[in-house]
């Protein structure tokens, strides 16, 4: 009976511990979610491609996270997962924003160009 109350007595430590360590992993996930959307916040602007190749990535990894405790999280939880998702995805669609109005100006500007060439060429006396 000695042994049976010790193996008792073990499980029991050895649920409330493998019940902690979850709780702390599910919340890590979020804390990792908030740190990156404070960083974005913070820095993005002088993201590189390469950087925001690795931001995707981590969101990604963050995702993977989350899904693993997705049963586990509380109504306010998945709220708030959804807000911190919500405000990275607008710095990564910013950044998307400025990329492509950076490359449309730069397309207008050869496009101009090009028409100037264009032009010079057909009007050319030379020829």
């Amino acid at each position: 009976m000695k042994r049976f109350s010790k193996i008792l007595v073990a499980f029991f430590f050895v649920s409330i511990i493998a019940a902690l360590i979850s709780c702390n992993s599910k919340q890590n996930a979020i804390s990792q979610l908030e740190t990156l959307y404070e960083e974005l916040k913070n820095n993005s602007s002088e993201y590189t491609k390469d950087d925001w190749n690795a931001v995707i990535a981590k969101m990604n990894d963050i995702d993977d996270k989350l899904k693993q405790h997705q049963s586990e999280y509380t109504e306010e939880e998945l709220k708030e997962i959804g807000r911190l998702k919500g405000l990275c995805l607008a710095q990564i669609t910013k950044n998307s924003v400025h990329s492509f109005k950076n490359q449309l100006q730069d397309l207008m500007k050869e496009a101009e160009g090009l028409f100037e060439g264009f032009t010079t060429g057909l009007t050319d006396e030379d020829q």
